[in-house]
Order: C-alpha cells, then sequence, then structure tokens
C-alpha cells in the first residue's frame, strides 16, 4: 500500500534508537520517513526532533546523510557544497553532513517525498573516494528499483518505532548499489558554486575538500597542518581562506561538527555524555562542555534535558 494515501497523514517520521552497538556497525540506518507536500503547504515536524525539523526558506545542516527520493511533482533543493538544483518525480538527492541545504517545493504542484537517514564509515568513505559527490547530489534514476527499495525500507522503520536492526543496513547497502549504478551512466552537471564571479574558486575548493574531510573524520583527531598539507597549501593559506569565505576558523568548522555528532548522539540515545564527548572526537568532557558554552550557550546536560 502507497504511503500517500487519500487519507494518509501529511507526514510521517521515525528515528531509531542508536546506541554503542549500532555505533560500531559499519553502516546503519537512524531514521526513515515520507512527506506529502500538497500545494502551498508548508512542512509539517510532527514526529521530527529539533535538528531536523525543515523550515521554509530556512537552511538546515545535519550531522548524517539524507537520501531522499521524490515520488510525484517538484522544486527547488539548495546546498552550500552543491549549488541550487531543480528536482523532479524520480530524482533521489542526497543531503552530506555538515552542508546546509534548503527544500522548497513547488508551491503550485508540491511534492512528494520518501527519506532515509544513514550514517557510518562505509558511507563516509564512498564519498572519500568520490562515489558519493556534494557537487553531484541528484540521481536519476530510469528505473522503479531505487523507489522500490527506498519504500521497503521506509516502511520496515515506521512499522518498528523502537527497533534497529542490522538487517536494515542490508537494504540500504541495496539502496547504495543502486544509486553507484546510475552514477555511471548519468551525466554529472556543472554545479561547483563560483562565488563572486568565479574570483574565489579556487580558495571554495579547497575549503569544500576541508570541510567534506573534517565532517567525515571529525570524530578522530585532526591535524589542521597536515590537512592542509595534503589540500596542497600551508595551514595559513587554508586559514585565510577559511577566515575570509567562512568568518570562522578551521578549529571553529571542527568544533561544529563534533557538536553536531554530539547533539544527535544526546537526543537520539541514553549514552552516557562522558562517552559521548569521546565518540563525537572531543578529547574530554571538560573540553565538550567548553565549547558547547561557547558556542550554544549551554551545557551538554542542560542541551538533554
Amino acid at each position: 500500500m502507497s504511503f500517500f494515501q487519500k487519507n494518509s497523514p501529511p507526514t510521517k517520521a521515525n528515528f531509531l534508537p542508536i546506541t554503542e552497538q549500532e555505533l560500531k556497525w559499519n553502516l546503519y540506518v537512524t531514521g526513515a520517513g515520507f512527506d506529502d507536500m500538497q500545494p502551498g503547504r508548508v512542512f509539517v515536524n510532527e514526529g521530527r526532533p529539533e535538528l531536523y525539523r525543515l523550515e521554509q526558506y530556512k537552511n538546515r545542516v545535519l550531522p548524517e546523510y539524507v537520501f531522499l527520493y521524490i515520488a510525484d511533482g517538484f522544486g527547488q533543493y539548495f546546498s552550500d557544497l552543491g549549488g541550487s538544483l531543480t528536482v523532479k518525480k524520480g530524482d533521489l538527492f542526497i543531503l552530506f553532513p555538515g552542508s546546509e541545504h534548503q527544500l522548497t517545493p513547488d508551491k503550485n504542484v508540491g511534492w512528494k517525498d520518501i527519506w532515509i537517514t544513514a550514517n557510518g564509515p562505509y558511507i563516509h568513505s564512498l564519498t572519500q573516494n568520490g562515489v558519493l559527490d556534494p557537487r553531484r547530489p541528484v540521481i536519476s534514476s530510469s528505473n522503479n528499483k531505487i523507489k522500490s527499495r527506498m519504500e521497503q525500507l521506509c516502511r520496515k522503520v515506521l512499522d518498528s518505532p523502537q527497533v534497529n536492526s542490522p538487517f536494515y543496513s542490508e537494504d540500504l547497502l541495496g539502496i547504495l548499489i543502486e544509486i553507484g549504478a546510475c552514477q555511471k551512466t548519468s551525466q554529472p552537471p556543472g554545479i561547483l558554486p563560483a562565488p563572486n564571479g568565479g574570483k574565489n574558486s579556487v580558495a571554495m575548493q579547497l575549503i569544500q575538500k576541508a570541510c567534506r574531510e573534517i565532517w567525515n573524520w571529525g570524530h578522530q583527531e585532526i591535524d589542521i597542518k597536515r590537512l592542509a598539507s595534503q589540500l596542497g597549501v600551508t595551514r595559513r593559506t587554508l586559514e585565510r581562506y577559511f577566515n575570509k569565505e567562512l568568518h570562522r576558523t578551521i578549529r571553529d568548522e571542527i568544533h561544529r561538527c563534533r557538536i553536531y555528532r554530539a547533539i544527535t548522539l544526546l537526543q537520539q540515545t541514553n549514552v552516557k555524555i562522558e562517552q559521548i564527548a569521546l565518540m563525537a572526537g572531543f578529547p574530554n568532557y571538560v573540553h565538550m562542555i567548553r565549547v558547547f558554552k561557547r558556542m550554544l550557550g549551554k551545557t551538554p546536560s542542560e542541551f538533554r534535558s
């Protein structure tokens, strides 16, 4: 039975419990849902934690991957890494962790979507190796395999709200395989943003590469000097690019990454805060408290409560 029946709710979402066990998996599903955005309707956030809420014309940043399939209709998808694109029925697009994005269904047509949220070292490795590319976030498929797999996995997650399972990871792997097959045959659009008329395109490309490394590996220790060297520039040059283009330091970006990871764990698990600090990449609990208070104005304990 389709999600989009006459009397179906406009949206339904379920975010799965993520324990230390799931965090050990190479690939894991964190949530799923669907939206029926009728013409003129604003986003409905029922069942979504604060971090995942959508607002019209407001950018959002997530700490994990989202795979979103357009079952009907069309609209606009914007991300700071991929630019602005039109998405339509049959398209699947990817929201990458740490990327600011905005979803805008067409006000006269709307859209229907099915989405899966996921994370794990395996997906990050696909990004690192270029299989999943933030500059090519839209995958168009001429067959129904991706839609069918998305529907099956979404239904399982919605039907078992308190259960996570490695079998979900197996289903997600099938989706990733289909995405890989589509990527080989599709023509990548030239959508890499060129700010300020292209004058700073080299700087922005370096920043994007640095941010991808930070958000892929922010749970581990990051040597900024080594990161800059891998990108072929000095640390001073990379810091200058960050300050000029993003108005923050590289260390600030690392802290943003770790805070978003910690927020997810604080909201969706009962893991002790001391352990969350280490999982998110902070050297210790005291350091995480200091960064939380500076950037969010509250402690991790206050945020969880």
